[in-house]
């Protein structure tokens, strides 16, 4: 969001990808569950928050992983119980000073939003193919532009 005209006239043909770093689009994630948590109270989470997915993190707000609705009611069937045991270890991540233009490829890999996350791996927030698109093709001008 440029300052005034004079910054707006200065920066509006640089690519917004390549200056526009992770943390300042990132949002908060639409679910977080505990590892210690019991795949019943995963459920209860993505379903209250209306999501399919969970990012799981341990008590100190480490990412441990991440769990989808289908994956947490298929190994409820099957006996399991803790979100922790079953959490998927592969998931995209990045830092928040990565630009934009970096995570489009992370973004475009998978349907799993990326993971936003400090040097100890904490999770900071996500980001969303919706919001980097958005984010991408916005020329930062007043409301209403695109």
């Amino acid at each position: 969001h440029p300052a005034n005209d004079y910054v707006r006239e200065f920066v509006k043909d640089v690519p917004r990808g390549k200056v526009v770093v992770a943390h300042t689009i990132m949002e908060k994630p639409s679910a977080v569950i505990d590892s210690d948590q019991t795949l019943a109270t995963a459920i209860e989470e993505m379903r209250k928050n209306e999501t399919e997915q969970t990012f799981v993190v341990d008590n100190c707000g480490v990412l441990k992983g991440t769990l989808t609705m289908e994956q947490a009611v298929s190994e409820t069937d099957n006996g399991s119980t803790k979100v922790g045991e079953i959490a998927s270890q592969e998931f995209p991540s990045t830092s928040p000073e990565t630009p934009l233009e970096q995570c489009l490829q992370l973004v475009a890999e998978g349907d799993t939003p990326v993971a936003v996350l400090d040097k100890g791996e904490h999770l900071l927030g996500v980001i969303t193919r919706l919001v980097l698109l958005k984010a991408i093709q916005s020329n930062g001008g007043t409301s209403g532009e695109t």
